[in-house]
């Protein structure tokens, strides 16, 4: 994955949407349904919140923590406390 790439999405003046549409899409191969965005977003700020072991339950119908998701996809550079690991 390009670390680099996630990093320059999370940080541009791109609407998240837009960014994370970008990332799953072209810094993913295969690419990510575009259908986990809801997912990612809902991820993103429980992990934000501190909450890394919220269940959320994606459209494919499995149950991850948020933690997992934003392991999982690569997200870290979209979270604020990106630097931190998360369980």
């Amino acid at each position: 994955m390009g670390s680099n790439m996630a990093y320059d999405l999370a940080n541009s003046d791109v609407e998240l949407e837009i960014a994370l549409t970008q990332h799953l899409l072209y810094n993913h191969y295969p690419p990510v349904h575009l259908g986990f965005i809801p997912s990612c977003i809902e991820a993103i700020q429980a992990v934000e919140d501190g909450e890394y072991r919220k269940q959320i339950t994606m459209m494919n119908g499995k149950t991850l923590t948020a933690g997992e998701i934003v392991n999982g996809l690569h997200l870290e550079f979209f979270v604020d406390r990106g630097d931190e690991y998360i369980d």
